[in-house]
């Protein structure tokens, strides 16, 4: 089966996403779990937060999977870590599991801290998310 490409629509989403995230993180993060639904034009964000980051994920995805009326796509954002085997090896990351009608995406784009004098910030290690899975499969719903 084909792997499905990602709309217009749902990559809007992405970039809103992962920008709102690392703008978070820069502000003084750590990054909360937040939720993103969209419905035509419009769009609602959602935070979740729980002692614990599973929980709080856990917590994010049920929420997004039992929302009524079902959004046109909807995104669960969250801090992470990826592995890959390159020179960076594991990495502080902002995952995104995505989902739109039958089509489900799970992106991930990893960055390190940096100690400034006036605060820390953030250094992409990569200049675009790595799309780890297209699916016709659920990721939310």
């Amino acid at each position: 089966m084909e792997r499905p490409s990602p709309s217009e629509a749902i990559i809007d989403l992405f970039e809103f996403a992962f920008d709102h995230a690392f703008g978070s993180i820069e502000k003084g993060g750590p990054l909360v779990p937040f939720g993103i639904i969209e419905t035509g034009e419009e769009r609602s964000l959602a935070r979740y937060m729980d002692e614990e980051l599973s929980a709080a994920v856990e917590s994010g995805l049920t929420a997004l999977r039992t929302h009524e009326p079902r959004p046109d796509r909807a995104v669960m954002v969250f801090e992470s870590y990826i592995n890959l085997e390159d020179e960076h090896g594991r990495c502080d990351a902002i995952s995104v599991f995505a989902q739109e009608g039958g089509e489900g995406f799970r992106l991930g784009m990893r960055f390190k801290y940096v100690k400034k004098l006036l605060g820390t910030r953030i250094k992409l290690i990569d200049d675009m998310p790595h799309l780890f899975e297209a699916t016709r499969e659920p990721v939310l719903w």
